[in-house]
């Protein structure tokens, strides 16, 4: 099984299964992506622009399948990914290298008011970057690569001089007289790039790219400048068109460079320093300050945009009108663009958490994919914001990439695992190791730091632990997790239960931070992260849930959680694992929510030691042992840690 991360969970589980469900269509080819904002279709046409979107991400799609990233059917996606592209090519494809804007389901072109169909060169870039994925996704030798090269570097080179000779068409908002835009440039770079990737790398495309690359650093990057919109004549500089900014596209056009470049080294556009101090200047004027998120348009100082007008632009009115509104492109590109910086400084990672949290809260929404556009608060807006239509593309793209990242940052390591005769030796086998750890972090520091679970299968543990030789004295202890709403002395409370099978009978005065359960949910957590600080723990000891879950990291449990300390609504199988141990006479009776440690924060150990008993935890061994670590069975986030103890009694022993 495909190692899983957060990024492909959510893909895999969340983003792609509304698609198959809506929007696939495996009969015909393509997609429909007619849908409003919340996921009614409102028209079966075609629009070339996401069709090609698809072809290119159905490519990627199963090539990230081929590789081991993510969990798919490889061969399935191949054939969405050519299917598209047979049709689009059939379809959409004019005579003088441009394409029709929209067909409808049965291929029959749809004119616009004054009977034209080519009516974005935007549309033309994106059917060449689903061919260039169908290119790479033929088998070696197939009698159709060469027409669909020919296709892509015609269309490709026409969209070019269109956009180097200022006579593109971009609607339904059209550059005005007076400005080149940077989203030309911007397409046309990555779209060559991409079709350079193809076998054969054809020189055409790199030529463009060069010609892009040249574009954006003289025209839209001179001289630490960043212009959205830069004027071709004087007098435009005070316009609101010359001085508003898109930070969501600027983050997308940064990784764009980058994937260009890690493709052809040869290849280069502004320096490594430059397109690091962008990232940073992106989010600086695009972060709202007043509700969180990442605003579509601003001024290039920040803030609502502002300048002279320039008359009868319909993008200038988008502009005015829609700046302040949460998208879902601006937040995917600005997840994924920051993400790939996060390692060049402590800022930038900063920057990347504030954006991932913000927008993982806010836009995705169960069983719809996301809500893709928000008003400035984050509540769904029911509007249309480019075209009619749900975008398939932005989400899935990003998320292949964070994907992407995210396993090549995560290492696995071996469990070491025991299963013992007797609760007995398991306890004392348990509490051996952890004495010797806590010994010599007090022989090297004069002090131990301990995290504790308190359940039933930790009584063989902690009963032993009492009575080694240990200078308890010196030890401070805290616990993973407890509920909330309860009273002070509540006997379900897990620091009453430590105190009555551990701490009541060790030697000494042991430091104790318990979660007070009796504070509110958002005070409990900040008192208890500050309890904890940031030093690792010497030891952690712990088990596993009926559903595998560490502390009440509930499934599917974030392995990169930023926080230490997170309030939780525990699920039904956690709350009927209390009811089955007896500590709550009903599932009624068991709070709702609770305070749990996160999985990074209770990792940060120098041992873990994890012991499991009993019949119910079998299956929770058994996917632990056998998965890679995935957020759907939160126990194998042990393996990411390289000093771990799984000790289980015969019940809980993994099926062979």
């Amino acid at each position: 099984m495909t190692h899983a991360t957060r990024w492909s969970s959510h893909l895999t589980q969340e983003i792609l299964p509304w698609w198959e469900d809506h929007g696939v269509d495996d009969e015909r080819g393509g997609v429909r992506t007619g849908f409003d904002n919340a996921g009614a279709l409102t028209t079966p046409d075609r629009f070339t622009w996401s069709q090609g979107r698809w072809a290119w991400m159905s490519g990627e799609l199963a090539d990230e399948a081929d590789a081991g990233r993510l969990d798919l059917d490889a061969g399935l996606w191949r054939r969405r990914c050519l299917a598209t592209c047979e049709r689009m090519l059939a379809e959409a494809v004019r005579d003088d290298g441009r394409t029709h804007f929209r067909v409808t389901e049965d291929g029959v072109p749809v004119p616009d008011a004054a009977g034209e169909t080519a009516t974005s060169v935007f549309a033309d870039l994106f059917l060449v970057l689903g061919v260039s994925a169908g290119l790479r996704q033929l088998p070696a030798g197939d009698p159709r690569a060469e027409a669909w090269l020919a296709a892509a570097v015609r269309i490709l080179d026409t969209a070019r001089a269109a956009i180097e000779g200022r006579t593109a068409t971009s609607e339904p908002y059209p550059v005005p007289d007076g400005f080149t835009d940077l989203a030309g440039p911007m397409t046309l770079l990555h779209v060559s790039a991409e079709l350079y990737r193809t076998p054969g790398r054809p020189d055409a495309a790199r030529a463009v790219r060069d010609w892009a690359g040249r574009q954006l650093e003289d025209v839209h990057f001179p001289g630490g400048e960043w212009r959205e919109f830069a004027p071709t004549r004087p007098g435009q500089e005070d316009t609101l068109l010359a001085r508003h900014v898109t930070p969501g596209h600027l983050l997308e056009l940064l990784w764009m460079m980058e994937h260009a470049i890690a493709d052809d080294p040869g290849f280069a556009v502004l320096t490594p320093q430059l397109r690091a101090d962008y990232a940073r200047r992106a989010i600086a004027v695009g972060w709202d300050d007043r509700d969180g998120g990442v605003l579509r348009y601003v001024d290039r100082d920040g803030g609502v945009p502002r300048g002279e007008a320039v008359p009868g632009s319909p993008y200038e009115a988008l502009v005015a009108d829609t700046w302040d509104t949460k998208l879902w492109w601006v937040h995917a590109e600005a997840l994924y663009g920051l993400a790939f910086y996060a390692h060049v400084s402590p800022d930038l990672a900063a920057d990347a958490a504030r954006v991932e949290e913000w927008t993982m809260r806010v836009f995705p929404a169960a069983g719809q994919e996301w809500i893709q556009i928000r008003d400035r608060a984050g509540d769904p807006l029911n509007r249309v914001v480019a075209l009619p239509v749900k975008d398939p593309f932005h989400i899935a793209r990003a998320l292949i990439f964070l994907n992407r990242i995210e396993r090549n940052t995560m290492s696995t390591h071996p469990l070491s695992y025991t299963v013992h005769p007797s609760l007995a030796d398991l306890g004392a086998v348990t509490a051996e190791h952890a004495a010797q750890a806590i010994n010599a972090a007090i022989a090297e520091r004069g002090a131990a730091r301990v995290m504790l679970a308190a359940a039933p299968s930790q009584a063989p543990t902690l009963t032993a632990l009492a009575a080694q030789d240990i200078d308890f004295d010196k030890v401070t202890f805290f616990h993973m997790d407890d509920y909330l709403g309860l009273s002070e002395d509540a006997p379900q409370g897990f620091g009453n239960w430590l105190h009555t099978n551990f701490f009541d009978h060790v030697a000494g005065t042991p430091t104790f931070h318990r979660i007070d359960p009796t504070k509110p949910g958002e005070q409990a957590v900040a008192q208890y992260a500050a309890a904890m600080g940031d030093e690792p723990f010497d030891v952690t000891l712990c088990g596993l849930g009926v559903n595998a879950h560490l502390a009440f990291n509930d499934p599917p449990a974030d392995f990169d959680e930023p926080a230490a300390v997170r309030l939780v609504e525990l699920d039904v199988t956690s709350r009927q694992q209390q009811v089955d141990e007896g500590h709550f006479p009903s599932l009624d009776a068991v709070p709702a929510q609770a305070l749990t440690v996160t999985i990074p924060r209770l990792l940060n150990a120098g041992l873990v030691v994890c012991s499991v008993l009993g019949e119910a935890k079998k299956n929770a061994v058994t996917q632990t042992l056998a998965l890679d670590p995935t957020p759907d069975v939160p126990g194998t986030a042990l393996k990411l840690h390289p000093n771990v103890e799984l000790h289980v009694d015969e019940e809980a022993a993994a099926d062979e």
